[in-house]
Formats: C-alpha cells, structure tokens, sequence
C-alpha cells in the first residue's frame, strides 16, 4: 500500500466497534454467566476479501456444555474439528442456514430454533447473534446466546411479528 492509503496498516490494536443503543433485552442476552443462557463465541482474523479470516478462539459457557451434554474440553475439541452433535433436524437446519445467509450483513439478529440435545427432549430456544466488527468495519467476532424459552413465550414473539 502507498504511503497515503488510510487504510494502511497499523501497529496499534484495533479496537471493536461498540453498538451502543440496542435494546436492553440484547444487553441482557450478552450476560453469558446466567446459568440458563448458552454461550458460542468464535473469533476469527478479520473479514478479507473472499471470505472470513481463519478462527483464533472459541469459547463455551458452561451453561453450553450442560446443554451439549459435554465437558468444556469436549465440547472444543469437538467444535474444533467440526463434530458437533447434530441438534436441528435437516429441515431445521436448512431454515437456520437460508436465515443465517439472509442476516449476514446485520450485526445482530434473533433466531427461534427446535432443537434436541443428546440425552435431552426437544426444546424451543431462541438464538441471539451479534457479530463485532474492528474499526474498519470488518466482522471478527460472532457471539450465539441461546435461551430456552417456553411455548407461550414462542407464541407471544410470533404474535408479535419479525424483529
């Protein structure tokens, strides 16, 4: 890059942009030691042309592995080589995957998802992602929060129409 590109690289760290403003609620789904709230975190080099960068963290909550039915140390190992269990079924999981791409560009949004655990019942849970971006814009983070919720719960945010 020339020397008058402001998009140069820098040495300084980068920091990410802070969203400040979102519902409360959203705030509230970012608690990730409520013992019902199952946390996902990846965070990966910034986005670059062609696609995101290569992931450089992972990080469950306990609340996760209690859900997953596994040990942290599991639960990573098996994210790490893409071995999750399977929790959706294939329909489920192709409306989550045409969600997920239409909601690409958002830098949160909510997902109400059936899924079934090993060793547990189907539950309904709703899904918050919220991606961070550094301050060029770039996502390198994406946090998953998912919540059980009860049917009533469900048909009162039906009722309620898309957020």
């Amino acid at each position: 890059l020339d020397d008058d590109d402001p998009l140069e690289e820098e040495e300084e760290e980068e920091r990410p942009w802070d969203f400040a403003g979102r519902e409360m609620e959203d705030e509230e789904m970012l608690n990730f030691e409520s013992a019902d709230r199952a946390v996902l975190r990846y965070t990966f080099e910034p986005d670059r042309p062609g696609g995101p960068g290569r992931r450089t963290e992972v990080f469950v909550n306990a609340a996760y592995c209690r859900m997953a039915g596994m040990r942290s140390e599991e639960a990573l190992m098996r994210i790490a080589v893409h071995e999750a269990p399977e929790v959706l079924s294939e329909l489920d999981h192709v409306i989550v995957m045409v969600e997920n791409l239409y909601n690409y560009l958002l830098p949160s949004y909510r997902q109400y998802v059936r899924c079934q655990f090993p060793g547990m019942p189907p539950q309904t849970y709703v899904r918050f992602t919220k991606r961070t971006y550094d301050r060029r814009g770039r996502s390198y983070q994406v946090t998953q929060v998912t919540s059980p919720i009860t049917p009533d719960e469900y048909d009162a945010a039906a009722a309620a129409g898309p957020d």
